[in-house]
């Protein structure tokens, strides 16, 4: 090497000194972490398209708004007790002007890809599905119907045929998503310390549809109610949770009193090395009723996120998980069960983007 490639050297190695320096600087005088600057970081906002009734293109312009301000992922909450947002062939559940096409979905799921913003969509079973068994009795016999539900409100899980039947219902569903997304089955509020269900059969549950869900090229997402902290060992350890609580600390349902020593809590999750997503219900959620969406429980909405951080699952009692498997939060639109006390499209789009700023701005500040 002649003088040349030693003078090269040495400018590259007082660079690299320089930049290492100027890292540390940064990192002491802003607590910017390696974290909290990762794409792979969960900044992202859950809209309940089903109860709210959204159409494509007010969900399209909501992206643009959340993909400004920073967020990277959307969940599309698109069926529920009242209402299935998206049509169903399976099923002759048929697009109208008021229930979406695949082909819309489809579309704002590429749509919110061109923007850098992952779109999941999310069918939620075996709970809060009273819309999809309205659906399935009417084309199933009474014999069928006694192996694939428990009443009116859920399905049988403990039968075998009834993981066989919902993946057929929703695999139209998963042949629309991307590869190595997300797809959500949501596994709200159901099988957790209740004596009709067998914990082993909810656990038997989940992993079948992990396994469902892998063979399509994707990653599964459910809540964490149906998590039950005495047997984490058994659960597939790829499914990511949304940790929500499921027990209300100012007015637990007594059920939920029941269940509560069964809850697995988050640190309990990221220790068994689940990857963890903070969606607390106490802090993170919005009404979508006209009421929930005004000035005041927008300022409402601030104040309590101001004592709160990325770690923050349990703002009650301010308990917080530092740990790696923790991989970065959500804020939820949950719409009012009665239909006709939510905003209209035009509503949301006006009032949504003031909230998800708000959070995400959060988000950017909060060291994790």
């Amino acid at each position: 090497m002649g003088m040349t490639g030693k003078r090269r050297g040495l400018i590259s190695t007082w660079q690299l000194l320089l930049t290492t320096m100027a890292v540390t600087i940064l990192i002491l005088f802003t607590g910017y972490t390696k974290a909290e600057s990762s794409p792979n970081l969960v900044r992202g906002v859950l809209i309940d398209v089903s109860r709210m009734q959204l159409t494509p293109k007010t969900v399209e312009a909501n992206l643009n708004e959340i993909k400004h301000q920073g967020g990277n992922l959307v969940i599309l909450h698109l069926s529920d007790n009242q209402k299935i947002m998206v049509e169903n062939h399976f099923l002759g559940l048929k697009a109208d002007d008021k229930r979406w096409s695949l082909q819309q979905l489809k579309q704002v799921i590429s749509f919110g890809k061109r923007q850098g913003v992952q779109v999941v969509p999310e069918i939620d079973l075996p709970g809060h599905s009273q819309e999809w068994i309205k659906l399935i009795k009417r084309h199933t016999t009474v014999s069928q119907q006694k192996k694939l539900l428990y009443d009116d409100t859920q399905f049988n899980i403990n039968n075998s045929e009834t993981v066989e039947y919902l993946m057929r219902l929703t695999d139209e569903y998963l042949k629309l998503t991307p590869k190595r997304n997300y797809f959500s089955f949501g596994g709200d509020e159901y099988a957790i310390g209740n004596s009709e269900y067998n914990q082993m059969q909810a656990v038997n549950f989940d992993n079948q549809l992990n396994q469902f869900v892998k063979q399509n090229g994707l990653k599964l997402m459910l809540y964490n109610d149906s998590f039950n902290s005495s047997l984490l060992s058994h659960y597939d350890k790829d499914i990511t949770i949304n940790y929500w609580s499921y027990y209300d600390p100012w007015s637990p349902t007594q059920r939920q009193l029941e269940d509560k020593n069964n809850h697995a809590t988050m640190p309990q999750l990221t220790n068994n090395d689940f990857n963890v997503i903070n969606m607390n219900g106490e802090s993170n959620y919005v009404s979508g009723s006209k009421k929930g969406m005004n000035n005041f429980s927008l300022n409402y909405f601030r104040n309590r996120l101001n004592s709160w951080s990325v770690q923050t699952w349990n703002p009650t009692l301010d308990q917080n998980d530092n740990s790696k498997n923790l991989i970065g939060s959500t804020m939820a639109f949950w719409g009012n069960p009665n239909l006709s006390m939510n905003v209209s499209n035009a509503q949301f789009l006006q009032r949504a983007e003031l909230f998800e700023k708000v959070f995400l701005h959060k988000l950017r500040e909060s060291n994790h």
